[in-house]
């Protein structure tokens, strides 16, 4: 399959849900792209007409579509109506705090003419703080290890699940999705925290393949209100991918898969990475944590 450079077009959402803290930046993050053939639906949650009005006041782009939910939806379902509006062959669901880079979208075009018929892309992603500084958090810097690609590397389904497994390198707001990865999916509200995972892993057990693409820049932002930094969420997290990947080391160990659900079952970075919370969060219940650590 061919890309036409003439017809494409790049569908974003952010689902938001009322803090503006960041909303404008990321707004004007997508405005200033470099490549201009893109639609923008921001759809808020739980946020009342009248203030969503105000806030779409302040752009005067066609390109741009507001939509709202005055009934809290919650990320689910905020999750699925994002896949409802995203209509084309290039999708992207992003964060109401994160940042493109300006060339982010242009440099994604040399990606989708090479390796047309992927699953999804990985663009290289930095973390940043409240303040848009630049981080390199232990977190992260794992995670790069675990993908061990520093140039333009396309996974396979089978590849992908297994370093996935060891542990999530992914970033799932600066993912963008093809139209086939995302035909006939919707994210499991039955998750709260990781059916960004959940949704993933179906996408590869059903053949579908990842591109990491180092030439297109993301900006991840962590600060007080991310889940990374909230225990009680963090922790949930965690709960959910104990189940996902329990679930998942036992259909490859029945497809005769040995080594990727023996690395599923150990998850070793995870169980590193929940004595690292250990250590560093405060005012939280330790023996909970503990009892989190030996579920593991």
């Amino acid at each position: 399959m061919i890309v036409s450079i003439e017809s494409l077009e790049f569908h974003i959402a952010i689902p938001f849900g009322g803090s503006e803290n960041y909303l404008h930046q990321t707004l004007e993050s997508v405005m200033g792209q470099t490549y201009g053939r893109w639609k923008l639906f921001v759809i808020g949650d739980g946020i009342s007409p009248d203030r969503f009005d105000l806030i779409s006041l302040n752009y005067n782009d066609s390109r741009i579509e507001f939509y709202t939910f005055p009934n809290k939806q919650g990320i689910g379902k905020m999750f699925n109506h994002c896949l409802e509006k995203l209509d084309s062959d290039w999708n992207l669901i992003l964060g109401a705090d994160d940042l493109l880079s300006p060339q982010f979208l242009e440099n994604l075009i040399e990606a989708v003419r090479i390796y047309p018929d992927v699953g999804f892309i990985q663009p290289r992603t930095q973390v940043i703080d409240s303040a848009g500084q630049i981080q390199v958090p232990l977190d992260d810097f794992i995670k790069s290890l675990i993908r061990h690609r520093w140039n333009a590397h396309e996974y396979s389904s089978r590849s992908a699940i297994y370093s996935l497994a060891l542990g999530n390198w992914l970033y799932f707001p600066s993912i963008v999705w093809s139209r086939e990865s995302l035909q006939n999916k919707t994210f499991n509200v039955n998750f709260e925290i990781a059916l960004d995972l959940e949704l993933i892993l179906r996408i590869l057990n059903d053949g579908g393949t990842v591109l990491y693409w180092p030439k297109s820049l993301f900006f991840y932002r962590r600060h007080s209100a991310s889940i990374s930094m909230d225990p009680s969420k963090y922790f949930r997290r965690v709960s959910e991918e104990i189940e996902l990947y329990n679930a998942l080391s036992s259909e490859l160990f029945k497809k005769r898969q040995f080594l990727g659900g023996l690395i599923s079952k150990l998850r070793l970075t995870s169980r590193l990475n929940l004595v690292l919370k250990i250590t560093t969060f405060k005012q939280v219940n330790r023996k909970s944590l503990f009892k989190l650590l030996m579920k593991l």
